[in-house]
């Protein structure tokens, strides 16, 4: 069969066997089940039923969708065509492709970092109860012990919000699925799906390399910046005895920089100092702690 969305993009279905309801107007299809869209949505299921009308498509059984971008599984799916929204619920692992990576800003220092998470050369795999996709809002929010990891980094949080641009999918003006360079990217021009905010809710801990961790009540993670910003009750912690605790963190990842405000507790051991400002340079590890008025 083939559906058609208001924008004339088409999704096609085939399987094994099927009944349609004349008088409901809805497919029920079984076992081998292809669904391919013009937008470059590839989806693989067992059991679907399909609201012709509504323009809905629900399957109760494990799924998995390939996109340009990654990969998704689940044990059930609903998409409404009408609206451009996708719900994945249980059991939820979506696979996010890398990028490739990125040079270094000076000779000496790391590539950078992007949003201030993971490696960003590296793929990113987010493990969920459930996603809800909405590609006219450009929001995929995450929900249900949310644990993003990214290389040796892992981001935690009960909720997880990505703000997008483009479309979630990569595709032309006429349904066409967009051209990709010699590494299997869609090109900078027709990039479809490019993350722009990620915004970490409740309660959020990231660890990275080293044994570097923080937590904090919220965190947000700017792409186009590589800026993440750590809202109260922010600690930062290195190895069993360092630690740096404040109120607010700002992250500047390609500048390397860590800006802690407070009230400040830096401590080591028995030692602690206090301030209202911590400064922190990554790349030559100095630190400047002050107490402006």
């Amino acid at each position: 069969g083939e559906l058609i969305d208001a924008n004339n993009q088409r999704t096609q279905l085939t399987a094994a066997r099927g009944t349609f309801n004349n008088k409901l107007n809805v497919i029920e299809l079984f076992d081998d089940i292809d669904v391919k869209g013009d937008n470059g949505l590839k989806a693989k299921l067992t059991h679907a039923t399909i609201q012709t009308k509504e323009g809905i498509i629900a399957s109760d059984k494990a799924v998995r969708v390939a996109m340009p971008a990654g990969v998704i599984t689940a044990d059930q799916l609903t998409v409404r065509q009408k609206e451009n929204a996708y719900a994945f619920v249980q059991n939820v692992r979506t696979d996010l492709k890398g990028r490739p990576p990125q040079p270094a800003s000076t000779p000496g220092q790391p590539a950078q970092v992007a949003m201030g998470f993971g490696n960003s050369s590296d793929p990113i795999t987010i493990r969920s109860s459930r996603l809800d996709v909405n590609d006219v809002t450009k929001v995929a929010l995450f929900s249900g012990n949310v644990k993003a990891v990214q290389g040796e980094a892992t981001l935690a949080s009960p909720e997880m919000e990505v703000t997008y641009e483009g479309n979630a999918v990569a595709t032309t003006a006429d349904g066409a699925q967009k051209p990709k360079d010699a590494a299997g990217q869609a090109t900078a021009a027709d990039e479809g799906g490019k993350v722009k905010k990620v915004f970490a809710k409740t309660s959020v801990t990231l660890t990275q390399a080293g044994g570097q961790k923080a937590t904090s009540r919220s965190a947000e993670f700017d792409a186009e910046k590589q800026t993440a910003v750590l809202d109260g009750d922010v600690v930062m912690s290195e190895g069993a005895d360092r630690k740096a605790a404040g109120d607010r963190a700002e992250i500047d990842q390609a500048a390397g920089t860590v800006v802690l405000t407070g009230p400040v507790v830096v401590t080591q051991g028995k030692n602690e100092l206090r301030g209202r400002k911590l400064f922190f340079n990554r790349s030559n590890g100095k630190m400047n702690l002050t107490n402006p008025g």
